[in-house]
């Protein structure tokens, strides 16, 4: 197993999603929660993208549970309504990356259901191709930041990654 694991080390900078959602009312949790949903009613292209890269709003709405693994791949699914990838602010390498993460959630989904907490080892196991996408580069380090302490991961991809189906 040396040279197949390393560790990152947590950044002690909370970020602002953590902090506001751990600190409301459970009705302002549901508001928070559906956020990528609200963006694009209200033609946030750029905020719905900044959402569903963001691992501390994806970790809470896993675990959160009047949400969950489904709810959030829904989130994902929103990026397929007529005309939202031609918008003149859609970000092909964002929505790409976006494309990836659905797949590895809907790959990941049996076991996050069980286990919210291994959203980081499902995200580095099958992410790993996808690091030349910034979104997706951004996302796997701010999984790390995230924990207390030193965050474990695979070198190389250990899971089944999006797109490639099971060999």
């Amino acid at each position: 197993m040396r040279g197949r694991i390393t560790t990152m080390k947590k950044n002690k900078k909370k970020r602002n999603f953590y902090q506001s959602f751990t600190h409301v009312s459970p009705s302002k949790q549901r508001i928070q929660l559906q956020a990528p949903r609200i963006s694009l009613e209200n033609n946030n292209l750029k905020k719905y993208y900044r959402i569903l890269t963001d691992f501390d709003f994806l970790s809470a709405k896993i675990a959160h549970p009047e949400f969950g693994i489904d709810s959030l791949i829904e989130d994902y699914q929103l990026r397929s309504q007529p005309g939202l990838i031609n918008a003149p602010d859609a970000d092909r390498n964002t929505d790409t990356a976006l494309q990836r993460l659905q797949e590895t959630l809907t790959l990941s989904a049996h076991i996050l259901r069980q286990d919210p907490n291994q959203l980081i080892s499902q995200l580095w196991g099958r992410l790993q191709p996808f690091q030349t996408l910034p979104a997706i580069q951004s996302l796997l380090t701010q999984s790390c930041q995230s924990q207390d302490s030193p965050c474990l991961r695979p070198l190389t991809p250990s899971l089944t990654p999006p797109g490639t189906g099971l060999q």
